[in-house]
């Protein structure tokens, strides 16, 4: 289910090769997305034992949907696009960096594909720590979440009902916004499927329509970007300033954590609050909480402390918030 996207200056298009041969991380310049463009037709194709689903029109496709595993344990039921259902659609296109990253069974390619069609632990304890007491939100409260790959914690918030005014989901690849956010988003709005429309693996094929981006309550509050953070970014995004401001499993390269931080202190309301999740250390990688925390610091703008610690399977996480020094 392929969305046209409206790119304001596009960068050339950039290879897994070109990544390897380049000491440099390459740029991808900011550009908003638009999911109302159109729908793109899908040839017939089987998930699983059961789910077949059927050619679409441009105006419709049919995808499979589940409750996210992860989540099934909060009060609100959070859905998403099915893995299988999303390799299939890449697998059938031209997304050429996306497909080679499935056939090479990879989670990032450094500066070309960051890893946006994975659910990553820390996105699942920020979805979590979205729906407590501990981020208030209000019917003015304006939401950015970047690097948001299937953008869990903006989708809890969604299922939730939660209050909020405008929600702005940013990733590197507009692949990944075309084939993971944007159908997360719609599944999130939909009323959800009844219990005979759900086989025995818990999947369920639904009809996304273009019109549903003007008929779902919230849905046009919400809207997209792409694009690397510090190539135009705080200028493409569509509020000037944000009240929250989210991020999960970012902070591993520590090479664009500068650019991350100098885009949260560009678009963070003065009463604003950012939110950071991630490892402790990410082993192998360089970047880490602690490393990061040093940046804030160096940085001499912001308060850091550690909201929340989190540990399973022997992996230590952290949520971290950020707010304005006085």
């Amino acid at each position: 289910m392929f969305f046209n996207f409206v790119d304001t200056e596009p960068a050339p298009a950039a290879t897994a090769q070109d990544a390897v041969a380049s000491p440099s991380r390459p740029q991808a310049r900011a550009h908003a997305f638009d999911p109302r463009a159109h729908f793109v037709t899908q040839d017939k194709h089987q998930v699983g034992a059961s789910h077949t689903l059927e050619p679409a029109s441009n105006d419709a496709v049919d995808v499979v949907g589940e409750l996210v595993p992860e989540l099934v344990h909060l009060p609100c039921a959070v859905r998403r696009r099915h893995v299988s259902d999303v390799h299939f659609e890449i697998a059938s296109s031209d997304a050429d960096v996306l497909q080679q990253t499935i056939l090479a069974n990879t989670d990032l390619v450094k500066g070309v594909y960051e890893g946006g069609l994975k659910t990553w632990e820390c996105s699942v304890d920020l979805a979590e720590f979205a729906l407590s007491a501990d981020l208030p939100l209000d019917t003015s409260s304006r939401i950015l979440e970047l690097g948001c790959g299937s953008a869990l914690p903006s989708l809890a918030i969604l299922a939730s009902s939660r209050p909020f005014a405008h929600m702005t989901l940013q990733d590197y690849n507009a692949e990944v916004l075309q084939v993971v956010t944007a159908p997360n988003v719609l599944l999130s709005l939909r009323a959800p499927p009844v219990a005979n429309e759900v086989d025995r693996q818990g999947l369920y094929e639904v009809t996304l329509r273009r019109s549903d981006w003007d008929t779902l309550p919230h849905a046009d509050k919400i809207d997209f970007v792409a694009g690397d953070w510090g190539t135009g970014m705080a200028e493409v995004l569509s509020q000037p300033a944000y009240d929250v401001i989210l991020t999960s499993e970012t902070i591993y390269d520590e090479a664009t954590v500068p650019a991350l931080l100098e885009l949260m202190e560009a678009k963070l309301a003065p009463s604003g609050r950012a939110l950071v999740a991630a490892k402790t250390f990410y082993f192998g990688v360089g970047g880490g909480v602690r490393a990061f925390e040093s940046r804030v610091a160096a940085r001499g703008r912001m308060n850091v402390r550690v909201a929340k610690e989190i540990t399973s399977g022997g992996v230590r996480r952290e949520i971290l918030e950020l707010t304005w020094r006085a």
